[in-house]
């Protein structure tokens, strides 16, 4: 129990390190104001304003199970809303929506009762199935691929994949005590994912001239991504001894992992806005974006660093 209640207060360590950092930032933002031009000002203003309100609203939710399911739905629904917001439905489509925004509750009611082996593959193959279905049966066949990929590919990326970040939290889960496991891994690969993000940022910055994929996202550069992958692999091996008192090469490995896919996540949503003529998929977070901007890089992370955890730990 001892080990467990040090594992809790090591992790809410985590996150006033991260309170700290935020602080620190807004004193470098505020004293360095003149050397940025006032557009720029405004947007890392904004952006700090934001991570403050997603760090303390993440800190809140992971307190318990309960509360961590109904969040973690809620960003779904605000991905899923965004995303359709963005793609072209055609008219006799509409109807869809509603029931695909029903997958959302029942998935997270299938991860609250651990039904691995149905949360599996409720998306994946009875939604595609009554998606499909529900489209044919309209005999609207002009158009029909491209509104049932496109509607798929939602659902996929918003509710499926967004859905592992769940089900991490529910894995150990013991309804007696704060479930300190699943607190770590969710604290674990978010901690990596936006670190990834950022140690990209900077390298990209510092070091980066030759682009990795212009076509693309053209401020993606391989200098970015080579430091990222480095050092978001350091920083797993240690984080990996703060939350789960030890650390293997296995750590760093994952932490290889989690930069690789974070990638690919960022620049799979960045070549979806450049076939929507999009620089953000909304304003719904100031100085990022939309929430599409924000969760893009978990879109392939979720799910491979649950089965991976699943796989090889439970």
């Amino acid at each position: 129990m001892l080990e467990k209640i040090s594992n809790y207060i090591i992790s809410n360590e985590i996150f006033i390190g991260i309170f700290i950092v935020l602080i620190i930032a807004q004193v470098i933002i505020q004293v360095s104001k003149n050397n940025f031009s006032q557009s720029t000002y405004k947007n890392l203003k904004a952006r700090i304003k934001s991570w403050w309100i997603i760090i303390i609203s993440l800190f809140i939710a992971l307190y318990s199970k309960n509360i961590f399911i109904i969040y973690m739905g809620f960003i779904m629904f605000l991905g899923l809303k965004e995303y359709f917001s963005i793609i072209e439905i055609r008219p006799e489509d509409r109807k869809l929506v509603f029931l695909m925004y029903l997958t959302i509750p029942i998935q997270q009611y299938l991860i609250y009762i651990q039904w691995y082996d149905l949360f599996v593959i409720f998306v994946p193959v009875y939604v595609f199935f009554i998606l499909s279905a529900i489209i044919t049966l309209e005999q609207k066949t002009e158009g029909i691929l491209k509104a049932g990929g496109t509607m798929f590919w939602g659902i996929m990326i918003t509710v499926y994949s967004m859905g592992y970040i769940s089900y991490c939290y529910t894995l150990y889960y013991n309804s007696e005590t704060i479930n300190f496991i699943g607190r770590n891994l969710v604290t674990f690969v978010l901690v990596l994912t936006e670190g990834n993000d950022v140690f990209q940022y900077i390298w990209g910055k510092k070091f980066g001239k030759k682009k990795i994929i212009p076509l693309i996202s053209p401020n993606k550069t391989w200098a970015g991504f080579i430091g990222g992958v480095i050092s978001t692999s350091i920083l797993a091996y240690f984080l990996a001894i703060l939350l789960f008192d030890k650390a293997s090469v296995f750590s760093a490995l994952i932490g290889v992992g989690i930069a690789i896919l974070g990638f690919l996540g960022d620049i799979f949503v960045s070549g979806i806005k450049r076939d929507l003529n999009l620089k953000d998929t909304s304003q719904l977070i100031p100085g990022h974006g939309g929430i599409l901007d924000r969760m893009d890089s978990l879109i392939f992370v979720s799910p491979l660093f649950f089965h991976t955890i699943y796989y090889f730990f439970y």
